[in-house]
């Protein structure tokens, strides 16, 4: 491994990041850069890492390096259809949850590749009491048949996910299948809080690239 993955991203990179969260004009070639700044790691920090051989380590990352080209070069189209059928399951119970927001999100902007490597996505919404993250994370009391019709609903974001999944991804012959491709970490959380929680994190630690807005919609 040559220098830290920090210390090869240039300053053209870094000044589009303002409290954690850069913005870019082009969200598919400002990813494409981060991901030319990245090496390959063979050292997997998944469990059982010596089962897996230097041989084979090397291959993985290989091919995960041409899975997330893959998505970073069609990542606004993805992140577009994900908003979309976000916005659907939502209008299928009567929730507007305004602006939905997609971002790119964890080891992507920070680590260098790893053979199991996959791309987060964030989503946020201007009202995360019209989205499914509460209910996601069990901390929104609601009744039981309000329950019922948001958990149908999840259900078949998922369910479109999947397919999108599909769609945009890179699959490989020899890469472990049962680990996901797309890791959706925010499932419409406050745009408002996590932002702040952005911007403080970036402010308190070594960590300055938290989040990239692909979409917006």
């Amino acid at each position: 491994m040559g220098e830290d993955f920090k210390l090869r991203i240039d300053a053209t990179i870094n000044r589009q990041f303002h409290d954690g969260v850069a913005e870019p004009h082009n969200p598919s070639e400002f990813l494409l850069k981060l991901l030319g700044r990245a090496e390959n790691n063979l050292i997997d920090t998944k469990p059982n890492p010596a089962l897996i051989s230097k041989g084979v380590a090397q291959l993985q990352v290989s091919e995960r390096r041409q899975m997330v080209q893959s998505i970073f070069i069609n990542i606004e189209a993805a992140a577009t259809e994900i908003a979309a059928a976000y916005r659907k399951a939502c209008a299928q119970i009567g929730m507007n949850p305004g602006a939905i927001r997609v971002y790119v999100v964890g080891g992507r902007l920070q680590k260098d590749l790893q053979p199991r490597s996959d791309v987060d996505f964030y989503i946020t919404l201007d009202d995360e009491l019209q989205g499914f993250d509460l209910l996601v994370s069990d901390v929104h009391q609601e009744s039981e048949e309000i329950t019922e019709k948001k958990m149908r609903a999840l259900k078949e974001f998922t369910s479109d996910l999947e397919l999108i999944t599909k769609k945009y991804y890179f699959f490989s012959s020899v890469s472990d299948k049962s680990v996901d491709r797309l890791d959706l970490h925010g499932w419409g959380r406050s745009e408002k809080d996590a932002r702040q929680e952005w911007m403080q994190e970036s402010r308190s630690s070594n960590t300055k690239r938290l989040a990239v807005l692909v979409h917006k919609g």
